[in-house]
């Protein structure tokens, strides 16, 4: 933790980029939308943006047998309807741009954007889940975003998670909280 704050304070103005995306339950090469949030560490309340894109091509697939469909329900700005080509070129200009990257669990959504061609590959990402396991370590095996909000006591509304843009808002909030930011 103490090489994880400091490699954050080496580079206080950086560009941190949360990310999250939703696929379809049945189908996980489907992806319903793309969600991220992007700070910067020095001022990361008031530089605070967010993106949430619907995939126009896949408007057809709704979840709700397992997670709910909340794609409707961005709460911290305003959702865009777009190809997922032009999603993906959007969140690709601003990975490029970042110089961290989180997720929350990160291993699927990042096997996600590479099957639309995006690349995270020379970025440093960090984990959530994997963080929460190394600093709560008398807490469960694995961490849900929902777990993290409630034992971090960042307030949220249950109904809006599931929504790309949500989540990595909230993600953003959780891993400021876990490196004390």
């Amino acid at each position: 933790m103490r090489k994880l704050r400091r490699t954050l304070k080496a580079k206080p103005q950086a560009l941190v980029l949360a990310f999250d995306l939703e696929v379809y339950e049945h189908n996980h090469d489907i992806i319903l939308e793309i969600g991220y949030a992007m700070t910067s560490l020095d001022n990361p309340e008031d530089d605070l943006q967010t993106f949430h894109y619907v995939i126009k091509e896949n408007l057809h697939y709704t979840n709700g047998d397992r997670v709910p469909d909340n794609r409707e329900c961005f709460m911290f700005g305003t959702s865009r309807c777009m190809s997922l080509r032009r999603a993906a070129a959007k969140i690709q200009n601003h990975i490029d741009d970042a110089d961290f990257l989180v997720a929350h669990s990160a291993a699927h959504d990042e096997e996600f954007l590479a099957h639309c061609g995006v690349s995270v590959s020379d970025k440093r990402m960090f984990d959530t889940q994997v963080l929460a396991m190394a600093l709560l370590p008398d807490g469960p095996p694995l961490y849900s975003l929902k777990r993290l909000l409630t034992d971090l006591e960042i307030p949220f509304d249950e109904d809006i998670l599931h929504n790309g843009g949500n989540d990595a808002f909230y993600t953003m909030e959780v891993f400021l909280a876990l490196t004390g930011l």
